[in-house]
């Protein structure tokens, strides 16, 4: 089950029908995973009444209720880090809740990005012999996927832009211009292509990964979100290439109803004058004899051959 919460709010009734199609526990509460919309993250778990859920539905921020205080709470209202709540999901069984959110700031009370900071480290030997005990590392929350690296590049070379820091290589490239930045492109993209075939796995990304920051600064000055380029990818799962590009190809022919561009004029076709008349030893496929004058003219000229003088 999917309920997006930009229109939850217009539609009567949204809330009632969400809370129909949970099921509580015994204490009428459902637990509640709150997912980062961008990157996939988790970033904090919490649980929910009837009412909390009512509240998120009404407002489009995450209301949870608190078992200890026995109170509901939104979050972020004494921090300030608030989530901003897209979709609500439900779990197949219906005693699940996910809230897919738009975070501002951490979401953890310790200040981390995610509550689940905390994961499987290094092993160690115990005090006894022959025993390993497991260390928990600390860090920030879970390692963000691959494609939101890139999305996390474009939000600094944005952040660059509004703020302007002093010694900022990207600040010095947005205030050169499009010269500069497709100049960067163009030859972090000649670089890539002479590292493509070395067989040099780490060189070859290192180069990549010079492109593809050059080309979010491009984007950046063009105004393209990354995001929009990311929705362009999506739309080509399970479409072929081919396909893909013959339906380009179609969307800018023209139509078959429109009228045809009206050709121009046809000039007239004029021969040329005083042309000479074609000789019989043409017509017959022979070439016709050249006269003794032509040949003269057409004869190379011979240097006289100097003898080589004894040296003295």
């Amino acid at each position: 089950m999917t309920m997006t919460i930009n229109r939850l709010d217009r539609i009567p009734g949204t809330a009632e029908a969400l809370i129909r199609a949970i099921t509580f526990d015994s204490a009428d509460l459902v637990p509640v995973i709150a997912q980062d919309a961008r990157t996939g993250s988790v970033r904090m778990f919490a649980w929910a009444n009837r009412e909390a859920l009512r509240r998120t539905v009404e407002t489009g921020l995450a209301h949870f209720w608190s078992r200890s205080r026995q109170a509901m709470w939104r979050k972020g209202e004494t921090s300030g880090n608030v989530l901003r709540v897209r979709d609500i999901r439900l779990d197949c069984d219906g005693d699940a809740v996910l809230y897919v959110t738009d975070a501002e700031g951490p979401s953890c009370h310790t200040g981390r990005t995610s509550c689940f900071y905390r994961g499987l480290g290094a092993s160690r030997p115990a005090a006894a012999e022959g025993e390993v005990t497991a260390v928990l590392a600390d860090d920030d929350g879970p390692v963000d996927p691959p494609a939101v690296v890139v999305a996390r590049v474009a939000e600094v070379i944005a952040r660059r832009r509004r703020e302007r820091p002093e010694k900022s290589y990207v600040v010095s490239l947005l205030d050169a211009g499009w010269p500069k930045v497709l100049g960067k492109i163009i030859e972090e993209s000649g670089e890539l292509v002479d590292a493509l075939p070395e067989d040099d796995a780490a060189h070859t990304a290192h180069e990549a990964a010079d492109l593809i920051f050059h080309m979010l600064v491009g984007l950046e000055v063009a105004g393209v979100a990354v995001d929009d380029v990311f929705a362009q990818l999506r739309k080509r799962f399970g479409v072929s290439g081919i396909d893909e590009k013959a339906s380009r190809g179609a969307a800018s022919a023209p139509s078959a109803s429109a009228a045809p561009a009206a050709k121009p004029p046809a000039q007239p076709v004029r021969k040329p004058a005083n042309r000479p008349a074609k000789t019989k030893a043409k017509d017959s496929g022979k070439k016709p004899a050249k006269s003794a004058s032509s040949r003269a003219a057409k004869a190379p000229v011979r240097k006289p051959i100097k003898k080589a003088g004894r040296r003295k």
